[in-house]
């Protein structure tokens, strides 16, 4: 199974990774896909994209502390968490995606066509 964090849920995940996991987490959902990212058949997907967002939203309020980047990219020792860095391949699949009937926002689309990404669904697109 695969799974992709959104803007809010990567920053609540990761202000708990950065407590060492000591404060509980109230979003059942994301501790669920925590508690998935252990096993071997449970893949998260973690959007650089938003990272960066989160990343800036941290120094314009001064709480950057430069171990963030490290942090982040450390998570592969601890669960099975892959980083969508929106190399080649993505971007072949999301310029072939059909986005024809799709009315979301970005962020929404993004972590839409990365989830049929991961499962290898073409379904949706126009090439393959």
């Amino acid at each position: 199974m695969n799974y992709c964090l959104d803007k809010n849920k990567l920053e609540v995940f990761f202000k708990f990774i950065e407590n060492n996991a000591t404060d509980p987490i109230e979003d059942e959902d994301l501790n669920a896909v925590i508690e998935g990212a252990g096993s071997w058949d449970f893949k998260v997907t973690l959007i650089n994209y938003f990272f960066t967002s989160f990343l800036q939203r941290r120094i314009n309020s001064g709480d950057y502390t430069g171990d963030e980047i490290n942090l982040y990219y450390r998570l592969t020792e601890t669960g099975n968490y892959d980083y969508q860095e929106f190399n080649r391949d993505f971007i072949e699949y999301l310029f072939s995606y059909s986005r024809s009937k799709m009315t979301m926002n970005l962020e929404e689309i993004l972590i839409h066509v990365q989830q049929d990404f991961s499962d290898n669904n073409y379904a949706s697109t126009f090439r393959y």
